[in-house]
Parts: structure tokens; sequence; C-alpha cells
């Protein structure tokens, strides 16, 4: 198992309580781990199962596939390259590796691969195909504060397949999970916690960042309140509050790169305040902006774009799965693999637009600045069309401190 990521493992809290997760996996049909940002539970815990499977297929564990599920595709896919590096396979899914992944149109999976990861939908799939999932002997559930229409009925599924396989195990896992909720659904099963691993993050809040950067709003833009403007009133109280300023978020992110620009020429700014604030926040690193959609995440990679200030010193990348298999200008990469590899040769940093799968299914390891919307596009069911969409809402405490997290990695 050691492999050029021994050192980096060694560190992360799940690896830390290694022991721990292993005895409650196997004394226990279901386990609840809560792990903190940066606790590494995502890519260890699968690795603890599987080991668990090899070494010790005699000791009351029955084999099996090991099934690990992410709510959305470019975590899935993600975590299943860095699991298969970290393991030591030369591939991904191959008949001679030990991890595949599996997601909707883009299969790299074989009956040989002891662990895959995939997507919550594939899994209510083969419970179509396999209702008893006989070839499965343990699943792994990540993310499962997300509650989804597709989570939840698969939860309610496992949970009356545990009746009928006394052999599988379920292990749920969450960094902002209400266990109490979970454990009594699940019979009073076991909680492991698992503490996080993050340093120190200065918090700037809208109206400082406002007030440092002076930025003002104009009344005909399409971010002003559709009301005439009232003396006495701060540039905060004229935003409209429903949807993303892209137009401030575009603002502040070029300030910093401008105040990186500078810096590397060994100029001085006007305004001294905002240009140590800029410099303070952080000398180097990338930039991670959180967006509620795809809209949001388009229109912001064209502003960028047509910004030489910005676009010039630094590498603009959406990371979303409608991107997920275009190339990125000048690399012979993928977008996906451009957010997790160094700045470009030339460039200063990397900028990188993404929607909540940032906040918990994947880690950016070199992020530094982190410039949070306050907005997600959130599932909710409509009664009168009888149907789920998606609508802009704030998020929670909870998420927030999720995507301050990131910055502190």
């Amino acid at each position: 198992w050691k492999t050029r990521y021994g050192a980096t493992q060694e560190e992360l809290p799940a690896r830390k309580n290694a022991s721990a997760i292993r005895q409650a996996i196997q004394a226990n049909q279901t386990v609840i781990i809560r792990g903190e940002t940066g606790s590494g539970k995502s890519s260890q815990v699968p690795q603890f199962v599987l080991e668990h499977l090899l070494d010790n297929a005699g000791s009351g564990y029955k084999g099996g596939r090991v099934l690990c599920t992410q709510p959305r595709r470019i975590s899935a896919v993600s975590i299943a390259t860095r699991v298969s590096q970290e393991l030591g396979d030369t591939a991904l899914g191959t008949r001679s590796s030990l991890v595949g992944v599996q997601i909707r149109f883009n299969s790299q999976a074989c009956v040989e691969n002891a662990l895959v990861f995939c997507t919550t939908g594939v899994l209510l799939r083969m419970l179509i195909d396999d209702p008893e999932l006989r070839d499965v002997g343990c699943i792994i559930c990540d993310e499962v504060q997300e509650r989804t229409l597709e989570l939840d009925y698969m939860l309610i599924i496992v949970r009356k397949l545990l009746r009928k396989r006394p052999d599988l195990k379920v292990v749920l896992m969450s960094a902002t999970i209400d266990t109490r909720i979970f454990s009594y659904y699940f019979d009073g099963c076991p909680v492991v916690e698992i503490p996080g691993r993050t340093f120190p993050v200065s918090q700037v809040f809208l109206e400082d960042a406002v007030r440092l950067s002076r930025y003002a709003i104009q009344s005909h833009s399409r971010y002003a309140q559709r009301r005439g403007f009232h003396s006495g009133e701060s540039v905060v109280e004229r935003m409209r509050t429903d949807i993303v300023n892209l137009e401030l978020v575009h603002f502040l992110v070029r300030e910093i790169c401008i105040a990186d620009t500078k810096q590397a020429a060994g100029q001085q700014g006007d305004d001294n305040e905002w240009q140590a604030f800029c410099m303070d926040a952080a000398p180097s690193g990338s930039v991670l902006v959180f967006l509620p959609g795809i809209y949001e995440i388009r229109a912001l990679y064209g502003m960028f774009a047509n910004d030489r200030a910005v676009c010039d010193t630094n590498t603009i990348i959406p990371l979303h799965s409608s991107f997920a298999n275009d190339i990125a200008p000048g690399t012979s990469m993928t977008y996906t693999d451009a957010a997790f590899a160094p700045p470009l040769q030339g460039t200063l940093r990397k900028i990188v637009l993404s929607t909540n799968v940032a906040e918990t299914g994947i880690t950016i390891p070199d992020i530094t600045v982190v410039v949070d919307c306050g907005l997600s596009n959130q599932t909710r069911w409509d009664k009168e069309r009888r149907l789920t969409r998606l609508e802009k809402r704030p998020i929670s405490k909870a998420n927030v401190r999720q995507r301050c997290g990131r910055a502190g990695r």
C-alpha cells in the first residue's frame, strides 16, 4: 500500500483514526462516519474497506465488490483517479487494477475491480438489474447530506436490503450530516467522528470587500435594485440579493490578479490599503469561485476571457460536468485535470469557477482564496406541478464553513 502518496496519507486525520473506523465497520452492519473538511474520509475510508476485504476475508467479512457512491460524476471520477494512484494502479478500470469508476455514458470498470466508484443513479440502476446486489460486499454512500430524491430513495432500498443480506456492509459519510436522524433511521448504528485538518482562514465579508475595493454600482445595472436609490444607502443595500452579482465577483478577482502582477513587477498601487489587503489575502495560490450553476460559470468565464489583465497572466478553469471532456487552452489536459494540476508555465495562478461540487466532493490542493457568492441551485419539490425544480437559495452556515475550509487545506 506504500506509494509516493504515503507521507501525505499518514498526515490525514482519517488515517490516524483508521483502527477505530476498521473496528466499527467489522463489528457493525451499518456505520456512520462524520468527517470534517480536510479529514480525508472520501479517499481513505474506501481504502480501509478494501484492505479489510483483501486482508481479512476470513474474519467475518464475506468479501464482494465495494461500491462507493458520489452525488456527481465529476466527484466520482476525480476521487476514483486519486484513490487509484494512491493504491499504485497503473491505470484506472483495467483488469489488473483495483479501482474502477462507472458513471453514465462513461464506464471505466470491469468485474476484476474490487473498488468501484459510481454515481447514485448508477447504483439505483444496479439495484434494478440485481435487487440483492449479490456480488457487492459493501456500499459506501458519500455526501449523504445532499438529500436528493435519488439518494433518499436509494437509502430506503438499502435499508430494506440489509434485512435480506446480513453479510452486507453499509457506510454513510458526510461532513455536515445530522447523525441523530440517520442513526435512528438505521436502527441506532454507531457514529465515528473524524476531526478536520484546516489552517486558519481570514474571512472578509461583503460590506468590507465593497468598502476596501471602492466598488460602485450603477442605477441601470442589472444587479441593482429596481427602484430609485436613496441618499445614505450603502452599495450593499442597493444590490439585488436574488442573483449573483457577477460584476462584483469579476471586479474583486481582477483586483487580486492586478495586485499579483504589480507585486511580481515590484510596483506600488495607488490605494495602499486595498493593495495591502490583496497582498495579505494570498500572495500566491489559486482562486476558487463558488457559483450557483452553469449559467453563471459561462457568463463569468466570458467576462474573464475578455479581460486581458486577468486572462494574460492567469489560467481560467470552469469546473463543471459540461466541460469535463473539453481540452483547456494551451494544454493537452481536460479542464477537470487542469483544475488539479499546477498553474501553466508563465501564469501566476489558476482561477477555478465551480458549483458546490468543489465544496465537499473534490479538493483542489493549491487554493488560497475563496470567493463565495452565498447562493446555490437547490432541488425543491413543486407540489403544484408535481416535479422537482432547481431554485437559487442561500446556503446554510454549514455550507459556508465548508467553502471557507477550501482555502485552508
